[in-house]
């Protein structure tokens, strides 16, 4: 574990398309930090079965939002793994972050964006390989809306790194680690 993780206070948005591998690299991330780890995904059970419907996602972001609120509240670095789809999604995010500013003392939180991205056919079958996998147009819609509008550092970033993740093994995440943490 780095030794600078407890003295900073990151908030590490990891977002991009279903299938990209952004679980794979928030797993690498918090293993080697320490950090505190939300997955709005964690609350829903694939295994069942049961289908991704918005409402299930707006119940499951609504408790990983309860995550980062007792995580900015008490001070303590997090990793924040999910979709972020849209523009809108993702200044949601950093807007409440940013608003946690006036409430916390001391609160100063620095925000890191990890974009992670991967062709269309890896997203497929790395969907495929799932228990409780997608639709195929669910993917491709979700991969098409980061096509329309690709993350910017506009968006309330301190600093947004894009990964591409070939499909073969895991990025390498070392020079990101020497970045943030």
């Amino acid at each position: 574990m780095n030794k600078n993780v407890k003295s900073l206070r990151t908030a590490a948005l990891v977002f991009g398309p279903m299938g990209a591998g952004k679980s794979e690299i928030s797993k690498k991330l918090i293993d080697n930090t320490g950090i505190f780890y939300i997955n709005p995904d964690l609350f829903w059970d694939r295994a069942s079965g049961m289908k991704f419907t918005r409402d299930i996602g707006d119940k499951n972001f609504s408790q990983a939002y309860g995550q980062m609120i007792y995580c900015m509240q008490t001070g303590k670095s997090f990793l924040l793994d999910s979709a972020l789809r849209g523009t809108m999604a993702r200044q949601e995010v950093t807007s409440i972050l940013r608003t946690m500013d006036n409430f916390v003392p001391d609160y100063n939180f620095h925000i890191i964006g990890f974009y992670v991205t991967a062709d269309l056919e890896i997203c497929l079958k790395r969907n495929k390989q799932r228990p409780g996998g997608q639709p195929d147009d669910v993917i491709k819609n979700y991969y098409e809306s980061f096509k329309k509008e690709p993350p910017s550092k506009s968006e309330g970033f301190d600093k947004l790194y894009t990964i591409k993740n070939n499909g073969e093994t895991v990025p390498n995440i070392d020079e990101y680690l020497d970045l943030i943490f």
